[in-house]
């Protein structure tokens, strides 16, 4: 597993790779559009950052410090170990390493079980003990956000996983791209572009080998359903990503009960 050592921009090494540094541009422009133009939110403000050491946590985290020097807010991260695998232990470490050479204050916390409900998944209760950790620390620190880094690849994996359950209108709308309390900065940048972005400005990170396994539901929908559909109807992630942008769009319809209504026979 590798993580971070190197941070800083070579900006002249990215001058000479037009293609990288418009894809860096583009990313900080997007994250910088979602977190201070759409948001509202300034450097008054803090904002806890959910650092998972993947590549969208840490790109999120690079764009967020780039939104800072324009007058972004503040951050916090927040790291969960989650005790999968052996070497969990060294990732929160790493993380931690990172951003303390960046300036950024971090609160880390490891989980070893999670008292499965209701006979939910692992991945449900990770999702739970998760959310519960994100919220009670950005509660703590009096932040106004919680950051995370779900991109638009994510948005179509909800999106089909919602519409296979017979989602209505709601999800069909997938992920909200800032609720009031979830900010999702990345929400509109496909997995490729983040992983240019990396690739460009030589940020590594670590690659969770459980986002292979086929044990998991949403792992097939994005290795197998989504390159299928791609075959049979090529942009169709594209289109998905686009329906749900409108769909959110769009004022979510009102029902109402009528009483003391009498109807024709």
């Amino acid at each position: 597993m590798r993580l971070a050592d190197r941070h800083a921009v070579d900006l002249e090494a990215l001058a000479s790779r037009p293609e990288k540094r418009r894809v860096v541009g583009s990313v900080r422009n997007a994250v910088y559009t979602a977190t201070v133009e759409r948001a509202g939110l300034t450097s008054l403000d803090l904002i806890a950052v959910a650092v998972s050491g993947g590549p969208d946590s840490m790109v999120l985290l690079d764009a967020l410090i780039a939104a800072g020097d324009r007058g972004g807010p503040s951050l916090h991260a927040l790291h969960l170990d989650h005790s999968w695998h052996d070497g969990s232990a060294e990732v929160a470490m790493k993380v931690s390493a990172v951003c303390q050479e960046r300036g950024i204050p971090i609160t880390t916390e490891c989980v070893s079980s999670y008292g499965r409900q209701n006979r939910e998944s692992i991945e449900m209760a990770a999702r739970r003990v998760r959310r519960a950790f994100f919220d009670r620390e950005a509660t703590r620190i009096g932040a106004v956000r919680i950051a995370t880094g779900h991109q638009a690849d994510d948005q179509v994996e909800t999106v089909l996983m919602n519409l296979a359950r017979g989602t209505g209108y709601v999800g069909l709308r997938g992920m909200r791209s800032d609720d009031g309390r979830i900010l999702r900065p990345l929400h509109g940048v496909p997995r490729a572009d983040i992983e240019s972005y990396a690739g460009a400005i030589n940020l590594n990170y670590y690659r969770d080998p459980a986002n292979e396994s086929s044990d998991y539901r949403r792992n097939r929908v994005r290795h197998e359903l989504i390159p299928l559909m791609e075959d049979i109807y090529p942009g169709a992630s594209r289109a998905l990503t686009r329906a749900a942008a409108l769909t959110q769009s769009e004022p979510e319809p009102i029902v109402r009960t009528a009483v003391g209504v009498r109807m024709p026979v």
